[in-house]
């Protein structure tokens, strides 16, 4: 069994403890030897991450990006 998604096509990301996001698929990554699942590198549609996913934290998707949350950068001020 080959890859579910393809380069460029859009996915939602949902990590264990945080909301979904809108990614894109930047690169399929080979499989391992003892590797049960697939991964890929996704691109945040946002530009604020690329990270290295399993296949079973990922969706196919179509659906517009406004339908996804967004979380903000906390910027600090120095002041607590």
């Amino acid at each position: 069994m080959g890859f579910k998604y393809a380069v460029g096509q859009a996915v939602a990301y949902k990590p264990a403890n945080g909301p979904i996001s809108l990614c894109t698929i930047v690169k399929q990554i080979p499989k391992e030897d003892d590797q049960l699942d697939f991964r890929y590198r996704i691109k945040n549609q946002q530009g604020s991450f690329v990270r290295n996913v399993s296949e079973h934290d990922l969706t196919a998707t179509d659906k517009p990006e406004n339908l996804y949350s967004f979380v903000a950068r906390l910027h600090r001020t120095g002041h607590h």
